[in-house]
Order: structure tokens, then sequence, then C-alpha cells
């Protein structure tokens, strides 16, 4: 949407066009930059302005690339090089680039950076090249080589020398072993019994299994046994079936040969399926 800055009507910006017609007439008309309240003194044709001025204006405000702050073209290469919070700024002991608010921080752990031997107070060492002293420094404190046996001893170079040549060291170094012997010995001790709890967890496992196996194989058993039964009833009751068919049909021949003037019953003698319970048999009697 645009507002004319003249009558204020709003249109839309992509429905505008150039009218060279009027363009010609106030191409050359003379006018003031748009930031000249900021100190601008720009003051030319019209022509001048969209060509060249407007895009070059000193007062024109930018945005810093690097804080995001805005500020006067003009002003942009200033800030940058000595306002700008985001700034690099070079270490000034070993020339490497930073951010502004991490400068302090590499600072205090440059390795170009001189501090003192906390030992020998030696002064101005490089950081980057401490260890290299430490390794030579005549008062630094040396652990004895035998520490890790229980040796409290604590001095320089040459004390350690010393202190290494002491017998004391041989029955340090004897007891430290019946002590490793006891351990070894309590741990075997330890891992035997743990075997033994192992063995019999083994046997209660196998013994389990044992006893489901038996038992899924009983089951096996009784089910084979079970669909026998079924089949052999099933079987028992076809035999039925037909039986009775084959009676039902005769009864009917019968009964079409009879001439009615009496009543007649036919036995018809069937077996009745059995399953662990006592045979019989049925009459059925049919009346004509």
């Amino acid at each position: 949407m645009f507002l004319c800055p003249i009558d204020g009507i709003e249109s839309w910006a992509e429905k505008m066009y150039k009218d060279l017609n009027v363009w010609n007439i106030v191409k050359d008309f003379r006018v003031r930059c748009n930031y000249s309240a900021l100190g601008c003194g720009f003051l030319d044709t019209l022509e001048e302005f969209a060509a060249n001025h407007q895009s070059s204006c000193p007062y024109h405000k930018k945005t810093c690339p690097l804080c995001q702050e805005e500020c006067l073209s003009k002003d942009l290469f200033d800030h940058l090089g000595s306002k700008c919070a985001k700034r690099p700024l070079s270490c000034p002991l070993c020339t490497f680039n930073f951010h502004r608010e991490l400068l302090q921080e590499h600072m205090n752990e440059c390795p170009m950076r001189k501090i003192d031997c906390e030992y020998c107070h030696v002064k101005d060492v490089l950081a980057k090249d401490m260890d290299a002293h430490l390794d030579a420094c005549t008062l630094r404190p040396w652990s004895c080589t035998l520490s890790e046996f229980g040796c409290p001893f604590k001095g320089t170079c040459k004390e350690l020398l010393e202190h290494l040549t002491f017998e004391d060291h041989v029955t340090l170094i004897n007891q430290r072993f019946r002590d490793i012997a006891m351990t070894n010995r309590d741990q075997q001790e330890e891992i035997a019994h743990l075997n033994v709890q192992l063995d019999q967890l083994t046997n209660i496992v196998k013994d389990g299994n044992r006893r489901v196996a038996t038992a899924l194989r009983s089951i096996a058993c009784a089910l084979n046994m079970h669909k026998e039964e079924n089949r052999k009833l099933k079987d028992r009751l076809d035999e039925m079936i037909i039986i009775i068919g084959r009676n039902t049909q005769q009864l009917h021949q019968q009964a079409s040969r009879r001439d009615g003037r009496h009543p007649c019953y036919v036995e018809v003698t069937t077996s009745r399926p059995s399953s662990g319970a006592e045979r019989g048999d049925y009459r059925v009697y049919h009346k004509n």
C-alpha cells in the first residue's frame, strides 16, 4: 500500500506506473534530500537525486552487519572499527582476532601470556613454555616413585634421589606384597564360594527343565488319547446314522405293502455308542 504525501490517498503500489509526461515536467525541479534534517546539504534536480544521491547519501541509515545496530552510512566504518560491541579485536599477545566479548577470556588463557613459576618464583615465563620449565625446575616437588605403595614423601629432585636409597623402602614393598597376597587369597575364596552357588543353581535349573519336559510329554499323551477316543466316537456315530437310514427305508417299504386294515408294528433294533458306559439297544416302533 502506498500513501500519497500530497493528498493522503492510499493506492496499491503494483497498480502505479511511471508517467513519462509528468516526469519530464518535474525532473528538473530542485529538491532537498530526505535526510536534510540530519545534516545532508544536497540541493539539486530531482533527476540527479533519483539517479545518484538517493542510494549514496551519507546520512542514509544502515544496519551494522555484526551487532545489528542502526547508524548513519557515513558513520558505519567508524562504528565497525571502534564502537561495535561485536567487532573483531586482535589479542595484543598473540595477534589472533576475537570478538570483543571473548577477548578477555582468551587473554586469561593465551599461550603467549607471561606467568611466574610457583616453586622457584622465576618471573615472565611464557605459558606455552611452563611445562618445559617445570621439568627442569630444581625446586619443583616430586612424589616418591613408591607413592602407590603408600610412601608419602615429596621433595625436590635432589632430595628424591637421596630418599630412594633408604632401606625402609624394602620393608614397605614387602608389606605391600603381603597385603596383595592376602587380598588375592580372599578373592580366591570368594570365587570358590560363588562357583559352588553357581553349580547349585545350575542343578536346580536342570531339574526344573526335566520336570517340565516330563509334564509336557504326559500332556501330549493325554491329548493323543482324547483325539483317538473322539475319532472312534465319530466313526461309531457315522455307522449309527447309516443303520438308522437303512432301517427307516425298510420301514417305508414294508408300510407300502400293508393293506391298512390292522395296525402293524415293526421292531427296529439299533446299537448306541458307548464311551466307557454300558452298551445297550434301542427299539424303535413304527405304527401304520
